[in-house]
């Protein structure tokens, strides 16, 4: 059985402003730094691991791009014809 109210309880310094808080908190009672979880911290590890090299990424975030840019063509492109209708019917 643990017995309360004996020892100090575990602390960890807010990287941001330097405040004492519990080790359990999950946020900043002074600034509101949110403090990152082991299990987030590792997650952010295997994704900075699975990056591609240099170029491959430039490739991939080019070919993100277009894409993102070809579906917001399309997307304006609906919404135009939409309005279009709108003004016709009027």
């Amino acid at each position: 059985m643990v017995k309360k109210g004996r020892g100090k309880a575990p602390t960890k310094a807010c990287p941001q402003c330097g405040a004492v808080v519990h080790s359990r908190k999950v946020q900043c009672d002074s600034c509101g730094h949110r403090f990152i979880s082991a299990r987030e911290r590792k997650e952010k590890e295997v994704v900075r691991r699975k990056k591609p090299g240099r170029r491959a990424s430039r490739a991939a975030s080019g070919s993100t791009l277009k894409t993102q840019l070809l579906e917001e063509r399309s997307r304006l492109q609906r919404r135009l014809a939409a309005i279009e209708l709108l003004l016709e019917s009027e």
